[in-house]
């Protein structure tokens, strides 16, 4: 019970599961609310935050909104540094949640849908059938590499070895978790402000003006604005494809088991430069690459530095770390030629008209409405789209 009702409301003395039977809004110590969809740019934004210092707590339960309110309360009551929520689904049964967040500002990452939809026939899954978490120096380069990603194909999961237009009806029939925006927002009536984001504008060159003019309204550090390099890795690359993990205790003859991971270069900067949980150290394996990096985590760091004094088996584990790199490189250039493009994906249209317009119907009822209100220049500004949009015309004997 509460102690008094008059007392000011705090919420450390309150019970989450009281704190929902009496409809208390959360906990208003976040930053702001960053909601929308899929597929258009949020690993890149979630990792350009965390570099401010940010930590992220996500939309526990589409399905409970009971289990989402108490995983929001409980750890926005646990995080003591900046902190933002994030909402990136939606579902019709579970919305009390969302009625019980207040916030003076919010974010959403918007996008041109046919891209967004080209990103997720394009998005690959890890293949649970060869996807090896854990390889070492005996494992050949090929076969840790082939297959370990593949696409979804069918509403059941199934994965195929490549992209498929068809797949695009199992998209659309997942909309709830991709093309929602507006439906979302409707029941987010505590949010007051919505910053929109172009996704191009934080791709390349554009993103530090982004985050430049972000900083005008949030907690940014200025400083970190500025860091060029950081804002051009593109964190979605390797998606899936890495983190490989290697075990190099047999070859150190090390008393300690010793695992470094080759990952996208943003993760290892991160992982080093932001949670300290890990350091870099392709240097120690004489590896110069801009991409990828090896890390290690930092408990470890010693014991690896021990262990390589006078090792006669450096060189062949430098050889096979750098081979390593180069095949994970080689493979991602396989997986690139196999992706569909926005063309490609509108002349499918062209020729699916029930596909096409049951996507419109998706786009207009559902997603656009409230960023055409709000932000019509983005809208304008999506080239895909606006040839959707004719096409769906003459599809639809309008035109």
């Amino acid at each position: 019970k509460l102690k008094d009702i008059n007392e000011e409301l705090n919420y450390h003395s309150i019970d989450a599961n009281l704190a929902w039977e009496l409809n208390l809004p959360l906990p208003d110590n976040y930053e702001f609310v960053f909601w929308g969809g899929h597929g258009v740019g949020n690993f890149g934004f979630n990792s350009f935050m965390r570099n401010f210092g940010f930590d992220m707590i996500y939309y526990f339960d589409i399905f409970n909104s009971k289990n989402s309110y108490l995983h929001f309360y409980k750890r926005s009551l646990s995080l003591d540094c900046l902190f933002y929520i994030a909402i990136r689904d939606y579902s019709p049964s579970s919305l009390k949640c969302l009625y019980l967040i207040n916030s003076k500002k919010s974010i959403c990452l918007v996008r041109d849908p046919i891209s967004s939809l080209k990103h997720h026939l394009n998005y690959k899954w890890p293949n649970k059938r060869c996807y090896l978490k854990f390889i070492n120096l005996e494992y050949n380069l090929k076969e840790i590499l082939r297959n370990r990603v593949a696409y979804i194909t069918s509403a059941a999961g199934r994965l195929e070895e490549n992209p498929s237009c068809n797949s695009a009806t199992i998209i659309m029939d997942n909309h709830y978790s991709y093309f929602h925006d507006s439906a979302l927002k409707k029941h987010l009536i505590g949010i007051r402000k919505t910053y929109f984001i172009d996704m191009q504008e934080i791709v390349g060159e554009k993103t530090i003006k982004t985050f430049k003019d972000l900083s005008k309204n949030f907690n940014l550090k200025k400083a970190i604005i500025e860091d060029k390099a950081f804002f051009n890795i593109n964190f979605g690359a390797y998606v899936n494809m890495l983190p490989i993990n290697i075990d190099l205790t047999k070859e150190l003859n090390s008393n300690e088991k010793i695992i470094i991971s080759l990952h996208n270069r943003g993760h290892a900067l991160l992982k080093s430069k932001v949670d300290k949980s890990h350091m870099m150290i392709n240097d120690i394996f004489s590896i110069n690459d801009e991409d990828l990096s090896y890390v290690i985590e930092t408990k470890y760091y010693d014991d690896l530095l021990k262990a390589l004094e006078n090792n006669h088996y450096l060189k062949n584990i430098e050889a096979y770390l750098n081979k390593l790199i180069l095949a994970v490189k080689d493979q991602k250039q396989i997986e690139d030629k196999k992706r569909i493009s926005e063309e490609k994906l509108l002349e499918y249209f062209k020729k699916n008209k029930e596909m096409a317009l049951k996507f419109k119907k998706i786009l207009d009822e559902e997603h656009l409405p409230y960023i055409k209100k709000q932000r019509p220049d983005i809208v304008k500004s999506w080239k895909y789209y606006e040839e959707f949009e004719r096409m769906c015309e003459e599809l639809d004997g309008r035109a």
